[in-house]
This record gives C-alpha cells, structure tokens and sequence, in this order.
C-alpha cells in the first residue's frame, strides 16, 4: 500500500538558476504546496494572510520560539521570519508533499526536525550559464558580482543536501524533483506505521503450514 503522507521539500539554489521558475510549476500539481511563513512584520496593503504570510505581533513569534513552534527562523532588518511547524504538519497529513524555499543554515536545521526530508539543491549547468542568465535578466554587473560572492559562499554548504538538480531544462528539472520525492515516500523511516503493522501481524499469526 501507498504511503500518503506528504513529504518536506526543501529547495536551495544560488540566485538566477530558476529555483522560482520550479516551484511555480511544482505548486500547479495539486499533490504540492508551498510553506507559508510566519512573520513580525507590519501587513502590507497587498498581503493576504494566510498567503503572504502568517502575519504576528513580535511578542506572539517571541512566544513561538519559546514554545518551538518553528522549525526554523531568523531575525532581518528587526523582524523575525520563520517556517511554523504545525502547517507544515497540517499539509503533509492531508498527503500534500509541502516545498520550502530556505537559504542553506535554515535547510541543515529542518533536517534535524524532519529525518525524512529531501534536501534538493538546483544548480546550474555551469557557472557561464548562470552569469549568461543574470545578464539576460537585466541584472548589473554589481549585482551579479554580489550573486557570485554569495555563490562561493554557499557551495561550501552543499555537501549537506541529499541531491542536486542541474536546472538546464525546465521541464527536466520538475520530473526530476518529482521522481526524488516519489522515492522519499518510499524511504524506511517513512513507513514505520506500516512495518509494524506488518510485524504485529507476523507476531499473531499462526503457522500456516
């Protein structure tokens, strides 16, 4: 029998190797969702909550982190951001494999959390072509320059990460990601219900012969 439950899916990627571009097209098959975060700062006119984000005061995140709710988060520019446990949960026993888009620190601490978890980094096919596509996105030369330091910064980190993607073709990539979470479902640690189901039924049963 088919393990249901959903999987945590954590995509990592250097800036301009079209890590967006695969989640949008992930999130139209409807066995996919993306995380929604929590986060202490103010509304915007054009948020939606629930969508945007989970939006909180910083004495309710404060209170989150106390009662380790998150299974990651971070403090920018005076406002905490982090990934609440519970609608990941939510989402994963309504058999839907939830996609989180979290920088390399954030995917290592999830990995303690979620044993199960397919840490997937998309690179691209070479270090020309992601200067080629920066450039095709109307980027500056100093942008650029800081995307590559950052670049030398995270590779370093990949090593943590179960698989690597190259994302040359679009397409590609998608069914690539797919067949990864198709096999994570297929992993022991996910179907502990099911062996000991299996090895209570041995336990009782009667010799046959």
């Amino acid at each position: 029998m088919e393990n249901l439950k959903g999987v945590p899916v954590v995509i990592s990627a250097f800036g301009g190797v079209g890590k967006g571009a695969i989640i949008n097209e992930l999130v139209k098959d409807e066995e996919y969702v993306f995380s929604i975060s929590a986060t202490s700062r103010k509304m915007r006119k054009e948020d939606i909550e629930g969508k945007t984000y989970f939006f909180k005061t910083r004495e309710e995140f404060e209170n989150m982190i106390r009662r380790n709710e998150l299974l990651e988060w971070v403090e920018f520019c005076g406002n905490y951001y982090g990934t609440p446990k519970g609608y990941i949960e939510q989402q994963m026993n309504d058999n839907k494999n939830v996609l989180l888009d979290i920088e390399e620190v954030g995917a290592i601490k999830i990995k303690e959390t979620y044993k199960d978890v397919a840490l997937i980094y998309v690179m691209p096919p070479s270090l020309e072509e992601l200067i080629f596509r920066l450039k095709k996105r109307g980027e500056t030369e100093k942008y650029i320059n800081t995307r590559i330091a950052k670049a030398k910064q995270q590779v370093g980190l990949v090593d943590y990460y179960d698989y690597i993607i190259i994302n040359d073709k679009l397409n590609v990539a998608i069914q690539e990601i797919k067949n990864i979470v198709k096999t994570s479902k297929q992993k022991v640690v996910k179907n502990k219900e099911l062996i000991g189901r299996i090895k209570e039924e041995l336990e009782n049963v009667k010799t046959i012969i």
